[in-house]
């Protein structure tokens, strides 16, 4: 995997920063996810009681910008290449929402809250090589991880009126 680090700027008064410009990140298999500029972002969502040692944007950040995005909206983005092929359920809902997508394909759409974790673990220990780190916040998001989760699947990506890019949810 190929992870740079993300360009970001804090939100005034708050614990949220937003992306100044697109993030890509390469997963293991090639595919590069994007995180469009202005998504805004948390951090992972950690106790402030354990901050010390799990900062919300220290190490864990990288896992944590792809994961909000895809317990956001329930898939992630990559830039569509029309020589390509794409899973039918991407290209089915690409379709529905062509003028949101035009650059964008959604890719692992209806996965679910496991894929999006695990995919947060993996991520870290690939940015970081802090594996125990990532580890510990998995276990976490595996045990509370599923109220947001649920949320987001119930309300949409406003379930947190957090939906910065106003993409359609799954």
């Amino acid at each position: 995997m190929l992870i740079p680090e993300p360009q970001f700027q804090t939100i005034q008064k708050s614990c949220r920063v937003r992306l100044t410009q697109d993030w890509r990140v390469e997963l293991e298999d090639g595919l590069i996810i994007v995180v469009p500029k202005g998504f805004t972002t948390d951090g992972a969502s950690v106790p402030r009681l354990l901050w010390p040692i799990l900062s919300p944007l220290g190490d864990l950040r990288y896992g944590a910008i792809v994961h909000d995005f895809g317990y956001q909206h329930g898939y992630l983005l990559s830039e569509y290449d029309s020589s390509k092929v794409y899973p039918r359920r991407a290209i089915a809902f690409r379709r529905e929402h062509r003028l949101l997508f035009s650059d964008y394909v959604p890719m692992f759409v209806f996965s679910d809250q496991e894929f999006f974790d695990a995919l947060f673990r993996d991520i870290v220990i690939a940015a970081t090589r802090v594996s125990w780190k990532a580890r510990l916040a998995y276990g976490i998001l595996r045990v509370f991880g599923r109220f947001a989760w649920n949320r987001y699947r119930r309300l949409g990506p406003a379930a947190y009126n957090t939906n910065s890019l106003y993409l359609p949810g799954v």
